[in-house]
């Protein structure tokens, strides 16, 4: 069977093109997973439910590209606990030093 070159060239552009719109209206949700966003469950969300929205799409873009406010503290202190671990520190500033990113949360 004869398969047309020009259905062939159009089938392919046709997948380029979705693709290309799939991963545009995705952006916000692709940025913030990349990021390791705290909201990245959120943002994909609103993205999903709200992206066709223009407004919604913008939104989700500029939360995604924000700062974590909410800093990841385990990851903190098990990165410090290991420093006490080798020697890097001594007890007194491992101590001191959680209590600072403790103290930080609340601020």
């Amino acid at each position: 069977m004869y398969v047309d070159s020009m259905d062939t060239n159009v089938d392919f552009i046709f997948f380029m093109i979705s693709f290309i719109s799939l991963v545009v209206y995705f952006l916000p949700t692709l940025i913030a997973v990349i990021r390791k966003h705290n909201s990245a469950i959120a943002i994909f969300v609103l993205n999903f439910l709200l992206g066709w929205s223009f407004i919604a799409w913008v939104i989700a873009l500029v939360w995604a590209f924000s700062e974590n406010n909410s800093c990841d503290l385990e990851a903190k202190l098990k990165t410090l606990y290991s420093l006490k671990e080798k020697g890097i520190i001594t007890d007194e500033e491992f101590e001191r030093k959680k209590e600072e990113l403790i103290n930080s949360i609340f601020e």
